[in-house]
């Protein structure tokens, strides 16, 4: 068992074990790969991607939030959340989870349609690594909270990739070397920006993290929406 670091909770062993297995994925091989690609790259190259979504199905973290007789990993929400936290930590991470290494979940609701419905946008879009939105109307709409939870790892899973590298850079010599400028009066000018070049991949994730805070409401309106909710509440008694 492995203790948070409040110490009140522990993550039961086997999502410690799914963690491992795919943060090790993540470093191993997606990153590895991505490293090839350009700093906006939305996608790997084909032999590349197929590569790696081969582990992934080995794995058994295929389209994690998909259900099992379908082809996909039929996670619970836990497990969701594991997966997400540590696919969202490369460049593509916070829309291209694993750089699409683990597939794409088709809506949830897809699986509450007709049996058509789910082997035409369910199943074949599970079998493809694909999402299929169209379903979403013809099955019944409807949105989904426990999507919206392992979308909220995906960006603890963004902002501790931040911390990595941020870590990673400032123990490093040129982090030193500033120190030292410092010391001797001579401020930094340049030096700072390196935050916002191509040759970090912090530039991107500032950018896409920004678009993500209004992606399932503005942080105003969840304000708003919460402050209703309790004022509802205790009017009511």
């Amino acid at each position: 068992m492995e203790t948070d670091t409040t110490g009140s909770w522990t993550l039961p062993e086997e999502y410690v074990m799914l963690r491992d297995t795919v943060r090790r994925f993540m470093e191993r091989d997606v990153r590895t790969a991505e490293e090839k690609v350009p700093h906006d790259a939305t996608g790997l190259p084909s032999d590349v991607l197929a590569g790696l979504q081969a582990q992934a199905r080995e794995m058994g973290v295929w389209c994690a939030q998909s259900p099992s007789e379908y082809g996909g990993a039929g996670l619970n929400l836990l497990g969701q959340c594991v997966v997400a936290e540590a696919a969202a930590k490369c460049r593509m991470g916070l829309y291209f989870p694993a750089a699409g290494a683990l597939g794409q979940d088709p809506p949830k609701v897809i699986f509450r349609g007709t049996p058509r419905q789910i082997e035409k946008y369910g199943a074949s879009a599970i079998a493809k690594g694909s999402k299929t939105f169209v379903a979403i109307s013809e099955a019944g709409g409807g949105s989904d909270p426990g999507r919206s939870i392992a979308t909220r790892a995906e960006l603890v899973g963004g902002q501790g990739g931040m911390g990595r590298v941020v870590c990673a850079y400032w123990r490093g010599r040129t982090a030193r070397q500033h120190y030292r400028l410092h010391h001797r009066s001579q401020a930094p000018r340049h030096e700072p920006g390196m935050g916002m070049t191509h040759e970090l991949p912090l530039e991107r994730w500032y950018r896409e993290l920004r678009i993500r805070r209004v992606g399932e409401g503005p942080s105003e309106v969840q304000r708003m929406v919460i402050a209703r909710d309790m004022l509802s509440g205790r009017s009511k008694g």
